[in-house]
């Protein structure tokens, strides 16, 4: 399930969701397709970012599955239990969704 849409600064938000089992693999795929729904249809934002720690596959395959497009790498992006990590960031526009 998807948790909530984080922060939105000219028309541009972030997405972040807790980490799934597998049998909710299925929830998640049709969880994003809403939010880009209600994203882009309802809040009439432009664009949203996902950013993936390059070694989470299943979240990388859930952003490819929606048409998210890899933009750039951010090394140690975010602090997590005192050690830095490294993120992928992905991202997806209005135009690319429609």
């Amino acid at each position: 399930m998807l948790k909530v849409i984080v922060m939105t600064i000219n028309n541009i938000s972030s997405l972040q969701y807790k980490k799934m089992r597998r049998r909710e693999k299925l929830e998640n795929q049709s969880g994003l397709k809403l939010v880009l729904a209600y994203a882009f249809e309802e809040l009439k934002l432009h664009r949203l970012e996902a950013n993936i720690q390059p070694n989470n596959a299943p979240s990388i395959r859930l952003v490819k599955a929606n048409r998210f497009r890899k933009e750039g790498y951010s090394e140690r992006y975010l602090n997590i239990n005192g050690e830095w990590r490294d993120f992928e960031r992905w991202a997806i526009t209005y135009e690319d969704w429609e």
